[in-house]
């Protein structure tokens, strides 16, 4: 299955808002998977140091593995440190 996903700027406001919060740091976008498996965003962004973040949201609503986001997201903010895997800056959940 190959579903055309949402892009950074498809984000609510508010919730580009707080990415941006927890990064300190104004962010654009630089690329977005053009299709996946999920209709979720998966974007790399940029702040204005230039460093680059990989983000990634969806709607419950809008998939039956909206769950999987949240258990990836719960999964690696429980990684030990030295795990040789990109750290984690923030996630959030507000229900939908």
């Amino acid at each position: 299955m190959n579903l055309t996903r949402l892009r950074w700027s498809d984000i609510p406001d508010f919730l580009r808002n707080r990415a941006e919060q927890a990064v300190a740091t104004p962010l654009h976008e630089i690329a977005s998977a053009s299709g996946g498996f999920t209709p979720g965003v998966a974007s790399t962004v940029a702040g204005e140091s230039g460093a680059r973040f990989f983000v990634k949201a969806i709607a419950r609503h809008t998939s039956e593995v909206a769950g999987a986001y949240l258990r990836e997201a719960r999964i690696a903010e429980a990684l030990p440190p030295q795990t040789p895997s990109p750290r984690l800056l923030w996630w959030h959940d507000d229900g939908t």
